[in-house]
Parts: C-alpha cells; sequence; structure tokens
C-alpha cells in the first residue's frame, strides 16, 4: 500500500469495514459458532500495517454499535487483531505455516483476555453467541467454576473464528504470491523470446551483409 493514493487507501479501508460489519450480520443471523467480523481487520492490517487494520477494527465495531451497543467495548479486541496481524506482517511471519499458526493463537489468546472481563462486568459473563453461552450453561450446570465456565465459553467461539480468520488471510497471501510468481515468469518467458528474436535477426542481417569474395580469374586467351 506504499504507492497507493490517499483516495485508494480510504476507500479500501471501507471496504475492510463493510466485510466485518457484513460477516457479523450474516452470523447473526444464521447462528453461527463465530463471529466473523475480523477479516477485513486482519486483511486490512496485513497490507496496510497495524494502524491501519487497528482503526479497520475500531471502526467495524463502531459501525455495528447501531445493532448493538455492546459493540463498542469490544472494539480493545479487534484493535488488538489489527495490531497482531501488522506486526506478523511485518516480521514476515506469514511467510511460515509456524508464524501463521503464531498470529493465529496470539489474536485467541488477546480475545479472551480482552473480552472475559468485559462479558463479566456486562452481561454475567454471557459471551452474547448462542453456541458460546451453551457451553457456559452445560458447564455451570456441572457446576464447574464461574470463571473457567466464563472462559471456556469465549475460548469455543474464539478458537474457530480466530484460526478460520487467518488462514482466510494466509489463504490471500499465498494467492497473491502465486499470482505474483506467475507473472514473473510470463515477463520472463517473454524477455527470453525476444531477445531469441533478436539474436536471430541480428545473425541474419550479419550473414547477408557480410560481402562475398569470388575466386574466379579471368582466363588468358591463347593466340597462334
Amino acid at each position: 500500500m506504499k504507492n497507493w493514493s490517499t483516495r485508494k487507501i480510504v476507500l479500501f479501508v471501507a471496504v475492510c469495514v463493510i466485510l466485518n460489519v457484513v460477516g457479523k450480520l450474516i452470523v447473526v443471523a444464521l447462528e453461527l459458532p463465530l463471529w466473523a467480523d475480523s477479516f477485513g481487520t486482519a486483511l486490512c492490517a496485513y497490507l496496510g500495517g497495524p494502524v491501519c487494520g487497528a482503526l479497520a477494527g475500531l471502526t467495524g465495531n463502531l459501525a455495528y454499535c447501531v445493532i448493538n451497543r455492546l459493540s463498542a467495548a469490544y472494539s480493545i479486541t479487534s484493535i488488538g487483531l489489527g495490531i497482531i496481524v501488522g506486526i506478523a506482517a511485518r516480521y514476515r511471519w506469514f511467510d511460515r505455516f509456524y508464524g501463521f499458526m503464531k498470529a493465529a493463537s496470539l489474536s485467541m489468546l488477546t480475545a479472551l483476555v480482552v473480552s472475559v472481563p468485559i462479558n463479566i462486568i456486562l452481561d454475567n459473563g454471557y459471551t452474547g453467541n448462542k453456541w458460546g453461552d451453551g457451553v457456559i450453561n452445560y458447564l455451570m450446570d456441572k457446576e464447574w467454576p464461574f470463571f473457567l465456565c466464563c472462559v471456556l465459553g469465549q475460548l469455543s467461539i474464539e478458537f474457530a473464528d480466530k484460526v478460520l480468520t487467518i488462514a482466510a488471510v494466509y489463504i490471500v497471501i499465498l494467492l497473491r504470491r502465486y499470482n505474483r510468481n506467475r507473472n514473473k515468469e510470463k515477463a520472463l518467458q517473454q524477455g527470453s523470446a525476444v531477445g531469441t528474436a533478436l539474436i536471430l535477426c541480428f545473425s541474419l542481417t550479419a550473414a547477408f551483409t557480410v560481402p562475398v569474395k569470388g575466386d574466379a580469374q579471368p582466363s588468358a586467351e591463347t593466340t597462334d
């Protein structure tokens, strides 16, 4: 994004925010065991850096406040995700599968550290997701410790969500690398073809312009 204009950067961030909000709306409508509101944040952080990613995450959460006012409280989670992915991209973690897993693990841990206390303060420990709340209720019926129930309920959602989010970004990275390598191969093939054609033209030109020396000598006339 270094060579992008300011207008293009703003448009890209806006698209990432829309991806976050639309993903969240789809998950709520289908009642899936995910959040799906971080792909735009992660993608923006990978291409634009941690500040750009944090901005996209914050804006997405504030935009969703129109539907759920508690969304603003979880902005810290989205900001943390943007910073983690941005730093991971800067240090080229995504060049290796281990780095991808490390970024996903840190994102999940950050979400737990931030979201669980907010859940306890604002919603009696519940996640706001049908599946996560079901885990909490099940464990509480088994008389597990309250805090542990809250952590495991949140973890049941965050694990799949963050792994799939970072995996989606990782797939985008691999596709970009594949297209880039293919374009390089095409350029090299075109360059070699042009070079071969130039050499051939030069050889033919040289062959036709070299003067040909005759070996014939005038015959001497004999007189009687």
